[in-house]
């Protein structure tokens, strides 16, 4: 496969396509003992090119430059990775052809570089998922983490990382100075995710029969045989079997050994289907697992709000501590409106729930202070105590949802217990000019039916509603 040595990637202007740098020389076919090799998933922000404003580039190239120098790496040992053996990148528009219909490609070249996705990965030592916020090149929409999940090809990339056999975590690339590891596999479903063109649907559903079975195999051979029943129920487990248990009577709040109920599960996983049909047999949203979450918080906490909330109607909500966790993961905010309009504090302050998660945050803050690690975890673990939703949508590089929060009427003046306010954390964290104007100019900000946004013009209007805009 062809790559680009990491040197190159950092020393890039401009983001120029494969046939290009192939005929300058630029490429390299990768050769494992010459290095190893990092798969950026990313996701096309124009219309024939990848990033037209290199919005997402030099995000990247910042990243992995504040990680050879060990900047807030010290929980994973990215750093060390990066400078152990050399490193080559694979990132589509460098790697596969780029020939379109107006160009013909009687070789197939682009459809064989598609058709070996998961080939590329399996060669692959690090995947890096690329998905800081950042505005389309008309300045129309905000693509962010949330985004880069609904894409098709972005789902099938992660799908694909996660069946193969290398046992190395996610790391998400949120912004120059926010990367965070998932060091948990998980599997969501590429059939329903977006794709520009609704062939790929198809070609993707091909792909991933394939992989899947070589998956399973693989698990039996090896004697994996927890992995194989989780793959094989995955892709089999169906809606029948659910309305089957249902009709037996079956107790719909029923709680595993750590309280997790099937409602729980089913907003974890995004599956609207089990969430419609449970919500239907009376599953209560607000049951609490043993770390005193609901449905409501595993929802927002995957990105599965839209499908709980669509059965919500007539339900009492128990929305405690749902914009902080929304905050912390692939939060939108539309996500934040919705909460917000269902009576959700946006200055609520957190108070851990359980001794369990009071330790471990408490044992992260003594990282935080003694040993100087700046990791998300940690600076999160050492600011959470009186912290609100803003300060941790700050220190999580979340920054659409900040802004939706301010929007709202998120105090960014208001201290945690550690004496430091929205503000100043948005300053420690480096965040986006924009949101420091916004946070800085709050005091002073007055809504309004206007269709714009004045101070504050890199905000995309995606992060507000009609009736919210506002005006400095």
């Amino acid at each position: 496969m062809y790559t680009v040595h990491l040197e190159a990637l950092l020393e890039m202007a401009e983001i120029l396509p494969h046939e290009v740098l192939l005929a300058d020389g630029v490429l390299t076919l990768f050769d494992r003992s010459k290095g190893q090799a990092m798969f950026v998933s990313h996701q096309w922000t124009g219309v024939g090119h990848p990033d037209p404003t290199l919005q997402q580039l030099r995000v990247l190239q910042d990243a992995l430059s504040n990680s050879l120098i060990l900047f807030g790496l010290r929980s994973y040992p990215l750093a060390e990775a990066l400078r152990s053996k050399p490193v080559f990148v694979w990132y589509d528009y460098f790697s596969c052809p780029q020939q379109r219909k107006k160009a013909p490609d009687p070789e197939g070249s682009l459809q064989h570089a598609i058709d070996s996705i998961p080939a590329y990965v399996s060669k692959c030592s690090l995947f890096v998922a690329l998905c800081p916020a950042v505005e389309s090149s008309d300045q129309s929409r905000i693509y962010n983490r949330s985004t880069w999940l609904d894409r098709g090809w972005c789902r099938l990339e992660w799908t694909m990382w996660n069946l193969s056999s290398v046992r190395e975590p996610v790391i998400f690339v949120t912004g120059a100075r926010h990367l965070e590891v998932s060091k948990t596999p998980q599997l969501h479903s590429v059939g329903e995710a977006a794709f520009s063109l609704e062939e790929d649907r198809h070609k993707v559903s091909k792909v991933l029969a394939v992989e899947f079975k070589k998956s399973l195999v693989k698990c039996l051979e090896r004697g994996e045989l927890a992995k194989y029943r989780f793959l094989l129920g995955w892709q089999k487990l169906g809606s029948g079997v659910l309305k089957l248990l249902i009709s037996e009577r079956a107790d719909v709040d029923g709680r595993d050994s750590i309280g997790v109920t099937a409602l729980l599960a089913a907003a974890y996983s995004k599956d609207a289907t089990a969430v419609r049909i449970l919500c239907q047999a009376r599953a209560d949203p607000n049951v609490k697992n043993d770390f005193t979450d609901t449905a409501w918080h595993t929802a927002c906490e995957a990105g599965s709000l839209p499908e709980l909330r669509a059965q919500s109607n007539g339900l009492t909500l128990n929305l405690e501590r749902c914009l902080h966790t929304l905050s912390l993961g692939p939060g939108t905010a539309e996500a934040v409106h919705w909460l917000v309009d269902a009576r959700a504090d946006v200055n609520e302050r957190m108070r851990p729930g359980t001794f369990f998660i009071s330790f471990v945050f408490a044992a992260k803050s003594l990282e935080y202070r003694f040993k100087g690690s700046r990791s998300q975890f940690c600076s999160i673990a050492y600011h959470h105590s009186g912290a609100t939703p803003l300060m941790f949508a700050i220190l999580a590089g979340n920054f659409e949802v900040a802004a939706a929060l301010s929007v709202r009427g998120a105090d960014a003046r208001i201290k945690n217990f550690r004496g430091k306010s929205a503000e100043d954390l948005a300053a420690e964290v480096s965040a986006p000019s924009y949101l420091v104007e916004l946070l800085e100019r709050f005091d002073v900000c007055r809504f309004t039916s206007e269709s714009r946004i004045i101070g504050a013009k890199r905000t995309s209007t995606v992060s507000l509603r009609s009736e919210d805009y506002f005006e400095i």
